[in-house]
C-alpha cells in the first residue's frame, strides 16, 4: 500500500455532463496541477492557501487547445486525504476528461487504484472504516433507501454504536486486569455478579444492533409495496393504473393473477417497486395455495401493505390489519356518492384505518393514494434514520463474533465464586470481544480485509 507519492484519476461520473473532476492527491499535486493549469491572475497553485477555488483554463497539450477550468486547492493536512489535493474542475466530456488525466499523469502522477483516495483518507485516521464504507455505498446507491442507510452509515452512526460498546468492553477488561495484577492484595476491583450484569447489558445492546440493522437492511433494495386482499378486488388493475404500466392481465374472473408481479413506482419522496399477487383466502387447489403463499411472503418483507377491498360487497375484511397497512376501498365508481362514503365509513369502523376511496378503472382517488403511501413511507423512513443502521455481512460477522466471545465471558462469570477464580479466562474473552468490535471501525484490520472492503470503490473515490 504505497501512499507516499502522487495518485490522479477522474472522480466525476462516466458520461458527458456540464462539468467533470479530475482529482490529484499526494507530495507533488500542486506541482502536477500547476503543470496543466494556468489562473486567470497568472500565479502557481503551489502558493495558494488550502480551502480556495481558482478559475483559469486547463491545457490539454503545451502549445495546443484549452479548455476553461477551476482549480480547488485543498492543503495537508486539512483535506480529506490529508495530504495535498487539487480538484481540477472543467468541461465534462470523457475525451476531454481523458486528456487531461494523461497530461496529469505525465507530469509524474500515476493512476489511482479502486477507492484509493478513501483509503489514504482511513490510513490517515480521517475516517474510519465504516465511514469508508458508507461513502462506497453512498456512491452506489440506486434508491431513496439505499441513500439514507449509505448517508447514516457515512456520518458514523454505526461507528458511534460500536464506540459505546468498545468503551463499555475495555472498562469492564480493565477492572478485571486489576484483580489479574492485585490478585495477593485484599481488593476487590468488580465483583463476579457485578461482572455478568455488565455483560448481560452489553450483550443486549448487541442484540439491539443486530436486530434493528437486520431491518434497516430492507433499504439496501428498492422500497416494497404489495397490493393484497380478495380475489377480484382490483388488484391488478390498480397496479397498472398506479405504475402507469400493463404489467398485469384484468380480467373479472377471480383468480387470474398467480405469479407475483412487480412494477416500478416514483412517489414525491421515494422510489417503490410495487407488487400484486394472487388473492388471498380463496385457495381451491395446489396451485391457487402455492400463489398465496408467494404473496404472504412478500407481505411479510413489505415496508408498506395496500389492503384493496371491493366496496360493493358488503362481506368483512378477512385480511388482519396492521401499522403498514393501508385501507384502499376499491370500485367506488360502482357506487352512488352516499354508498361509497357509507361503506366507507363502516369500513374504517370497522378496520380502525383511515380508508381511502379509489376507482382503479377511472383513475379517482388515486392521487390521494399515491399521497397517503409517499406520507406512510416518509415517516416510516424518519424513525428508522433516527433509531437504526444499516450492517453489511462484515459487520455481522464481527458483532457475532463479539456476541460469542461476551456470551463465554458471561457464563465464566455465572460460575464463579470470585473474580479471581475466572479472571485471566474471563480477561481472555473481554479481549476477543474488544477484537471483534475493532474490526468494525478497522482500528484491529489486517491487508487482507482493507483490499475486500476497498475492492468495491469506483476508482477516482
Amino acid at each position: 500500500m504505497q501512499i507516499a507519492d502522487t495518485i490522479a484519476a477522474i472522480s466525476s461520473a462516466v458520461g458527458p455532463s456540464p462539468r467533470g473532476i479530475v482529482r490529484v492527491s499526494g507530495p507533488d499535486a500542486l506541482p502536477v496541477a500547476d503543470s496543466l493549469f494556468h489562473a486567470d491572475d497568472g500565479a502557481p497553485l503551489a502558493g495558494r492557501n488550502g480551502y480556495t477555488r481558482w478559475p483559469g483554463v486547463v491545457r490539454l497539450a503545451d502549445d495546443g487547445p484549452f479548455v476553461p477550468g477551476e482549480a480547488y486547492v485543498f492543503r495537508t493536512p486539512k483535506s480529506f486525504t490529508r495530504q495535498d489535493v487539487v480538484e481540477l474542475h472543467t468541461v465534462g466530456g470523457a475525451a476531454v476528461l481523458s486528456l487531461v488525466l494523461d497530461r496529469a499523469l505525465a507530469s509524474g502522477a500515476r493512476p489511482a487504484e479502486p477507492g484509493e483516495f478513501t483509503l489514504r483518507a482511513f490510513l490517515a485516521g480521517a475516517i474510519d472504516l465504516t465511514r469508508a464504507e458508507g461513502i462506497a455505498a453512498v456512491i452506489s446507491a440506486k434508491s431513496d433507501g439505499q441513500l439514507r442507510a449509505a448517508g447514516r452509515l457515512a456520518r458514523g452512526a454505526l461507528s458511534q454504536r460500536t464506540a459505546g460498546l468498545l468503551d463499555r468492553v475495555a472498562d469492564l477488561l480493565a477492572l478485571v486486569e486489576a484483580d489479574i495484577d492485585f490478585a495477593e492484595e485484599p481488593i476487590d476491583f468488580i465483583s463476579p455478579a457485578d461482572a455478568r450484569a455488565t455483560i448481560v447489558a452489553i450483550l443486549d445492546d448487541i442484540a439491539d444492533l443486530l436486530a434493528t440493522g437486520e431491518q434497516t437492511e430492507r433499504t439496501e433494495t428498492l422500497i416494497r409495496v404489495v397490493l393484497t386482499g380478495r380475489p377480484n378486488a382490483g388488484k391488478s388493475t390498480l397496479l397498472n393504473r398506479l405504475s402507469g404500466l400493463d404489467r398485469a392481465i384484468c380480467s373479472p374472473l377471480a383468480g387470474t393473477t398467480r405469479d407475483v408481479l412487480t412494477a416500478p413506482l416514483r412517489l414525491p419522496r421515494h422510489e417503490v417497486i410495487l407488487i400484486d399477487g394472487a388473492g388471498v383466502g380463496a385457495a381451491d387447489d395446489e396451485i391457487s395455495l402455492r400463489a398465496e403463499q408467494l404473496i404472504e411472503r412478500e407481505i411479510a418483507a413489505a415496508d408498506l401493505v395496500c389492503q384493496v377491498v371491493d366496496i360493493t360487497r358488503t362481506s368483512p375484511v378477512e385480511a388482519a390489519m396492521s401499522d403498514r397497512t393501508l385501507c384502499v376501498a376499491n370500485k367506488v365508481d360502482q357506487l352512488s356518492t352516499e354508498q361509497a362514503s357509507d361503506r366507507c365509513e363502516a369500513l374504517r369502523s370497522a378496520t380502525g384505518l383511515d380508508v381511502l376511496p379509489v376507482s382503479a378503472v377511472t383513475g379517482e382517488g388515486c392521487d390521494a393514494l399515491l399521497s397517503a403511501m409517499d406520507h406512510r413511507l416518509a415517516a416510516a423512513s424518519n424513525i428508522v434514520s433516527a433509531q437504526e443502521v444499516s450492517l453489511s455481512s462484515r459487520h455481522r460477522q464481527a458483532l457475532a463474533e463479539t456476541q460469542n466471545s461476551m456470551a463465554r465471558a458471561e457464563a465464566l462469570a455465572a460460575g464463579a465464586a470470585d473474580t479471581t477464580d475466572c479472571a485471566e479466562l474471563l480477561a481472555f474473552e473481554l479481549r476477543e470481544a474488544c477484537a471483534g468490535l475493532g474490526q468494525i471501525t478497522g482500528e484491529v484490520t489486517t491487508e487482507d480485509l482493507l483490499g475486500r472492503v476497498f475492492s468495491r470503490f469506483c476508482i477516482g473515490k
